[in-house]
């Protein structure tokens, strides 16, 4: 898996959004606000990376935080990505 797009991070009213940029980016029907989990996250799917190998990049990461909390958290991100055409 791989992000479809570039993108910037912009921050506003001290939160950080995802802005997608580039001509083939679909409109999007709401903004996507990040942590700073999920930016190592979207710094990651930049090349193409398996969902095992991220989490296990991610479990290296963060060491203090369980696996299957992990998981969870990361895949309900990667859904909020599919879902706004994003990966």
């Amino acid at each position: 898996m791989k992000l479809r797009c570039d993108y910037i991070i912009k921050s506003i009213e001290g939160k950080n959004v995802l802005i997608p940029i580039g001509s083939d980016v679909i409109s999007m029907s709401k903004l996507i606000t990040v942590n700073n989990s999920a930016l190592v996250i979207l710094e990651y799917l930049k090349e193409e990376i398996s969902f095992s190998d991220l989490l296990n990049k991610l479990i290296e990461k963060f060491d203090d935080v369980e696996v299957d909390t992990l998981k969870e958290d990361v895949t309900e991100f990667l859904n909020i990505l599919k879902e706004n055409s994003l990966l």
